[in-house]
This record gives C-alpha cells, sequence and structure tokens, in this order.
C-alpha cells in the first residue's frame, strides 16, 4: 500500500533537490501503517541516498527501481518479508541494507548489481544463498542472525575484493577448503554455529587476520580450548596441521602437502631458519579493580529505568595517559568520530563518551530520567540548561542546517537527535553529586570534558543494542590508543621487571604444541604448564615498546548485583601478535 498524499520530507526534498533522503521512527511507521508510504520518493530520480528504517514497511514499493542515481539504500529494522524485483534496475548500488526484517529469500537476480560492495542481510529468515557468479566489487557481507546452513557459494575467485565475511548465529555445520580462493579475506565471523571441524585450507588464507569461532561444535578439544583462548594466527597455524584434508572441491589433500608445515614447525618449537622469537611492540596492562596504588576508584550503578532506553553500559580508566605530546589529542578525538561512524554504526549501536577522572565523583549513576528533570552543561558551553531545552535548540539547528547545504542528512551532533525521537526518558551518567556527566548518544557535559592536560581518562561505552557491542567498542578504542601511542614507553631490557601487584606478563600466542597461551593461567579447567621463556628475550631485545595501562571497572544494579566487570579475562582478545596483555592472576 502506497499512500497518494505527499509527505512534507518528499515535498522539502523535491524544492531542494536534495541527493539524500531518511525516514525513520515511530512517527515514520505511523503513516506507513495508515496510509503507506508515500510512493512520491520515487520520483526524486537525483537521489543518491535513501534510509527507510525503524518501520513498520512490510514491502518496498517496484517503483524504487527509478532511482537509477541510487548509491546507498538503507532499509533496515522493517517488517520487509521480500525484496522487490526492480532492485536490479539500480546499477550504481554500492551499499544494500536490508538488516532486521522477516526477509526469507535472496535471489539469484542479486548478480546484477554489479557494483555492490557491501551486503547486510542480517537478522532475517534466510535459509540458503543463491549461486552468486559475478559480484567482482563485493568486499563486506553480513548473514549474521538466519538458518543459513551452508556459505559456500561465497567461496569462489568470483569474489576478489571480498575481506569482510559474518555469517556468526546461523546452523553451518561445516566449509570446504575452497575458502582459501577468498585472497582479499581479513575477517570471517563464523561464531555460534554448529562448526564440527575447520579446513586446512582455511591457512591458506594470506590476509586473514580475524577468524571468530567461538561457540561451535568442534570435535577436537585442542581446536575448540584454541578458539577460545587464542588468537587468529595460532588458529590458522594448529589448523594448517590438523585440519580436515580434502575438502576442497576437485583437490586432495595431497594437493597442499607442499605448501604445509610440520607439526612442530607450525606451533613455533622448531623453525628451520632459526628465526629469532617476535619483538613486542605494545603492551596492555590491566590494573585490578581493588589495586591499593589506584586512585579514584570508580564504581557504576545501573538503575532500573535504563531496561527500556539503553540498558547496557561498559567503563574502564586509562591511566597515565600523555595527550600533550605532538597531534596526540587530535588523534585520540579522531579515533573516537571513525568508531562512531563505523562500528558505531553512527551510534545507533553503541556510543562513546570520555571524561577527564579527576572531575568524577564515584558512585557514577547510570539513569534515565524526563528530559525536562535532566540538566546538563553541554560540551563547549558554559551555562546549564535542561535535555528538553537542548535537543529543541538542535532540532531547530538542524532544520536550519538542512535548508541551508539543501541535504536531508547532517553532520556533528544533528545527525544523532532521530535517536531520540518519542523517547519519554533520557539516559544519563550522573556524579555522585547528581551533576550530569554524559548524555548519550548526544554528548558529553563540559564538567569533566577531556583536554590536553588530562592524566586519567574515564571511558564510558553505552548502548540499546547490546553488551557485546558494547565490549568490541571499547576493545577497539583502546586498541586504537595503544596503536597512537597514549600511554607509557618501555626502555630496552624493562620488559623483564614488568609486574604490577600480582600481574605478570605473559605472551598470548600459541608456545608449543602441549602449551597452550599465557591466559590460561585464569582457567580453572586448563592444567597445561605456561612457558613464559619468550617473553623476557623478546622483551629485552626490542628498542621501542609502548604500553597502556588499563583499570578495570565495576558495574552494578542498584541491589550490589554485579552486571558486568571490564576488562575481564575474555575481554582484550587482540589479534596482532606483537600485542601483550599483562593480566591479573587473581
Amino acid at each position: 500500500m502506497s499512500s497518494t498524499n505527499e509527505w512534507e520530507e518528499t515535498t522539502r526534498a523535491k524544492i531542494e533537490n536534495r541527493r539524500e533522503l531518511v525516514l525513520s521512527g515511530t512517527e515514520i511507521s505511523s503513516r506507513i501503517q495508515h496510509g503507506g508510504l508515500d510512493e512520491h520518493i520515487f520520483d526524486l530520480k537525483k537521489l543518491n541516498f535513501l534510509e527507510i528504517s525503524n518501520t513498520c514497511l512490510t514491502s518496498i514499493n517496484e517503483k524504487v527501481g527509478q532511482l537509477s542515481h541510487m548509491v546507498h539504500l538503507v532499509c533496515r529494522d522493517n517488517q520487509l518479508d521480500a525484496l522487490p524485483s526492480s532492485l536490479v534496475q539500480l546499477k550504481l548500488l554500492k551499499l544494500l541494507d536490508v538488516s532486521n526484517n522477516n526477509i526469507s529469500v535472496i535471489t539469484s537476480t542479486i548478480n546484477e548489481l554489479t557494483n555492490l560492495e557491501s551486503l547486510d542481510v542480517s537478522n532475517n529468515q534466510i535459509k540458503e544463498l543463491p549461486i552468486v557468479l559475478v559480484l567482482n566489487k563485493l568486499a563486506i557481507v553480513n548473514f549474521a542472525g538466519n538458518q543459513l546452513k551452508s556459505i559456500e557459494s561465497l567461496f569462489s575467485t568470483c569474489f576478489p575484493n571480498l575481506s569482510d565475511i559474518n555469517a556468526s548465529r546461523n546452523i553451518i555445520e561445516q566449509f570446504s577448503g575452497n575458502v582459501d580462493q577468498l585472497k582479499a579475506l581479513k575477517k570471517l565471523d563464523l561464531h555460534e554455529n554448529v562448526i564440527s571441524e575447520l579446513p586446512s585450507e582455511l591457512a591458506n588464507c594470506s590476509k586473514l587476520k580475524e577468524c571468530l569461532l567461538l561457540n561451535n561444535k568442534f570435535k577436537d578439544r585442542r581446536l575448540d580450548k584454541l578458539v577460545k583462548q587464542c588468537k587468529t594466527k595460532a588458529i590458522l597455524d594448529y589448523v594448517r596441521v590438523n585440519g580436515k584434508k580434502g575438502t576442497k572441491n576437485g583437490s586432495t589433500s595431497s594437493s597442499t602437502k607442499e605448501s604445509k608445515l610440520t607439526k612442530e614447525e607450525s606451533l613455533g618449537k622448531k623453525k628451520k631458519n632459526n628465526d629469532p622469537p617476535s619483538k613486542v611492540e605494545k603492551i596492555i596492562k590491566i590494573l585490578p579493580i581493588a589495586d591499593l596504588e589506584a586512585k579514584n576508584i570508580v564504581d557504576v550503578i545501573v538503575t532500573k529505568h535504563t531496561n527500556n532506553i539503553r540498558p547496557y553500559i561498559v567503563c574502564c580508566i586509562v591511566r597515565n595517559v600523555d595527550l600533550e605530546g605532538g597531534s596526540n589529542f587530535k588523534q585520540f578525538l579522531s579515533v573516537q568520530t571513525k568508531l562512531h561512524d563505523s562500528l558505531c554504526a553512527k551510534r545507533t549501536k553503541a556510543t562513546i563518551a570520555t571524561h577527564d577522572l579527576a572531575f568524577i565523583k564515584t558512585p557514577v549513576k547510570f539513569d534515565a530520567i524526563p528530559p525536562a528533570v535532566l540538566k546538563i552543561i553541554p560540551l563547549g558551553k558554559h551555562t546549564e540548561e535542561t535535555a528538553l531545552s537542548l535537543v529543541s535548540r538542535l532540532n531547530k539547528e538542524a532544520d536550519e542546517l538542512r535548508k541551508k547545504i539543501k541535504r536531508s542528512s547532517l553532520s556533528g551532533v544533528h545527525k544523532y537527535l532521530d535517536l531520540l525521537k518519542d523517547k519519554q526518558l533520557y539516559p544519563c551518567l550522573t556524579n555522585a553529586d547528581d551533576q550530569v556527566i554524559s548524555f548519550p548518544p548526544i554528548t558529553n557535559s563540559n564538567i569533566s570534558k577531556i583536554s590536553s592536560k588530562t592524566k586519567d581518562v574515564f571511558i564510558e561505552v553505552t548502548s540499546s543494542t547490546n553488551l557485546d557491542i558494547c565490549k568490541q567498542v571499547m576493545d577497539a578504542l583502546l586498541k586504537a590508543m595503544l596503536d597512537i601511542k597514549l600511554g607509557g614507553q618501555l626502555l630496552p631490557n624493562q620488559g623483564d621487571d614488568l609486574k604490577i601487584g600480582k600481574m605478570k606478563l605473559i605472551s598470548e600466542s600459541a608456545v608449543g604444541a602441549d602449551q597452550h597461551v599465557g591466559v590460561c593461567m585464569e582457567s580453572d579447567t586448563c592444567s597445561s604448564v605456561i612457558d613464559t621463556t619468550c617473553k623476557a628475550q623478546a622483551i629485552s631485545d626490542t628498542d621501542q615498546q609502548h604500553y597502556l595501562t588499563i583499570q578495570q571497572v565495576k558495574v552494578s544494579d542498584t541491589d550490589g548485583n554485579l552486571k558486568v566487570l571490564y576488562p575481564s579475562r575474555i575481554d582484550l582478545r587482540f589479534v596482532e601478535q606483537e600485542v601483550f596483555v599483562v593480566r591479573p592472576l587473581t
């Protein structure tokens, strides 16, 4: 069903000759429910970006094929049960996002979208993939949260640019050695499936840096342990020798004999050329929450009011940062912006807030309160105002900007205003004195803003989606801080004495056929001997080691029940082999 009355947004886009149009939220959904989607949208022939999201839309009008300039089409979080056949007419389309719908079939006509680079059909009801032949430009695919038993049609030389595959939370039982035909593959996410074996050819994916395989049904207990505790390189080294052979179509296990290492070589016990151990360049030290030397310990309490608004939060403290050197401060801000646009999906999945710890008064409370009651001094301002007033002011500014730039999409904080639409309560973090220090996903308070003089940073990541995305974002932010060298630097030979309290530096790479990674020291079920002899040599031989010191933060409910402790022993599992993590032993 389509509406015959032209909507205000459509009229404005037509008058202002806009290239982008975003229709999202409860109000749009109500209009669709009562009168259908405005079919005049499909007369906006110059549109190159169209988003229709978070509505009750059940189908897309076939007229969508008229939008010949369309490059990005986003129809996520609706109730679509199929894609229109006219979609194939969008020859310039590069991104298609129809995640979180009720779609059960992706037809082979998708092959006609020859410029497609990113496809997201996650969280639908798809049971099988079409035989895909010609999507040569496809780089990112997301089939997570469907009912797929196989993704074999992706394992083809027809995908020379395919670098990121997410097929987690399906019912995939196995996959063949044809995966090594994906020469550009960098990330493969197959966690939460029912995979029992891995093909040895997986190790031939030379660019693969991240392979996520948690919560499968591996028969090999050693492999299962590596998946839980190791990095991608260690898993691939193990699979190269112990993976299932002969699964590649048209080949036998002998076809890859020449490329395989012996068991001892692959696990690092011996090296033919006597190469020295890899040098450690990056170190993360985790201070336990009860560390006696640490000051300004922060406890976070979450109230029940956040349950239906923004229930997930992860926090930590980064100690002794250097934001004064060079362009460190600007780089730190830039990292947050990039994460907000990428992993946080423009703050729709998660929001980062950073504070100067010197201005944080514990316990911090994560609450949700009415907009007229929430009072904050917005970042960069000096006057307190209610959230109701702030959002109203920002909406007016947004309308003026749209008229000025003749586009529906905005930059800066204005582009996040729709995330608060129709909310009766707004989420916020408050100091012990009830001063608001954060109003996600909009702004921080000027009270706790960081500056180049800040030495200790309190970081929060909040989400309305799930806890896992909070941890992913926090992991990524801390890794970025390490990469841009915001922590300290160890001098040569200093690594041998790198201990804090009951903490000890241990390698998180596989060290031998009968030994596991250093983090096994934290496991109650693993009794393997831990070899840390490589640690001292690797560190003492290195000229520069940059490190980051992180303090754990506990988040509890109002009854004192623990909700999350970050970073825990399962967090900060980095792919790069040069990263070492110092963890509390207790």
